[in-house]
């Protein structure tokens, strides 16, 4: 049941009876909710919704954003405002920055509005019951909200519906649920884990969606690995000898991040195959034909005229100054 409260300006309002009521507000004969709002009668927020106690800054932060809204007239009925009020501040789990008011949804070719939504629980909750203009939810009605509500679980959401009934008369029941299902959300996707873990051979099927601990590589296999990689620097230092540079761009090969050469000096290491630079040592030193040891830094257009020999101390360096320790000077070119 609803009172019905009408102000000194004629203004006429419905709350429930258990709840203080406008100071200058007269109360009237008790009917039940729905004859209220199919008679027109706002719901009166003021009075209606218990005021939410400003005891700490998540209060304090529920009751500014819950009044910014509406100044920026957020809300299109009263019922989503007496909703904030009355249940989402409320909620455990949740803040006023966790929820987006009047936000939209795409899905395929789709855009939906919806009431409110919680993206980091994936949770979308409408508050309905009746239309805008108060008359009760056609057939049609129905149907258009099952179809999107359809369409946004394909999207991995839950959405959530209460009447204007339950937003009025359970309260509790509408926050226990919400704070059932931002939870049973968050706790689907831990905070902690960046991506999924590859399976490498095959599952238990007992074992639901767990991925498999991935296998050890047996010493055969790492044998072949590092045959392979042998080959690839010999290959590459036969390149190299067979390839002198005169007066000509220095184009410098891409280098996978993951490649490592060994070092072979203090402060040094080899050339990777084909010549180039691991990214860890930038510095190229080269020996021309006069015998000069020749420093040459990324980014140079044109290397000065030199012979590979990687037995003369052709090498690779991380700066100039661990270059010149091993007696090579910076390229003038």
């Amino acid at each position: 049941m609803a009172m019905v409260f009408v102000t000194q300006t004629g203004s006429r309002y419905h709350a429930s009876t258990d709840m203080r009521c406008l100071e200058n507000a007269s109360g009237t004969l008790a009917i039940s909710l729905e004859t209220a709002v199919a008679g027109g009668l706002r719901p009166c927020v003021t009075c209606d919704a218990p005021a939410v106690p400003e005891s700490t800054e998540g209060d304090r932060q529920w009751l500014r954003a819950i009044d910014d809204w509406a100044r920026t007239g957020v809300f299109e009925s009263f019922w989503e405002q007496a909703f904030a009020r009355r249940v989402l501040a409320s909620t455990p789990g949740i803040s006023s920055d966790d929820v987006e008011p009047q936000g939209y949804i795409s899905v395929g070719t789709e855009t939906y509005k919806v009431d409110f939504s919680v993206p980091k629980a994936g949770l979308v909750i409408e508050v309905d019951g009746y239309a805008k203009d108060g008359v009760p939810l056609t057939a049609s009605d129905v149907e258009r909200r099952n179809r999107r509500d359809a369409a946004l679980q394909t999207r991995g959401l839950t959405v959530l519906h209460f009447s204007n009934a339950q937003v009025q008369q359970e309260p509790l029941a509408c926050r226990a649920q919400i704070a059932a299902a931002v939870a049973a959300k968050v706790a689907q996707v831990p905070t902690d884990i960046a991506q999924p873990v590859p399976q490498t051979g095959d599952t238990d099927p007992s074992s639901g969606d767990k991925a498999s601990a991935p296998t050890r590589r047996s010493p055969i296999g790492l044998l072949i690995g590092l045959a392979a990689a042998t080959v690839v620097v010999v290959v590459g230092v036969m390149l190299a000898v067979n390839s002198g540079s005169s007066e000509s761009p220095a184009v410098l090969p891409l280098v996978a991040p993951s490649t490592v050469a060994a070092p072979t000096s203090e402060g040094s290491t080899a050339p990777l195959a084909g010549g180039a630079c691991p990214a860890g040592y930038p510095i190229k030193g080269n020996i021309n034909k006069s015998g000069d040891r020749i420093a040459h830094s990324p980014g140079q257009q044109y290397y000065e005229e030199t012979k590979i020999y990687s037995s003369d101390g052709e090498g690779c360096f991380a700066d100039l100054a661990a270059a010149e320790a091993s007696g090579f000077r910076a390229s003038k070119r």
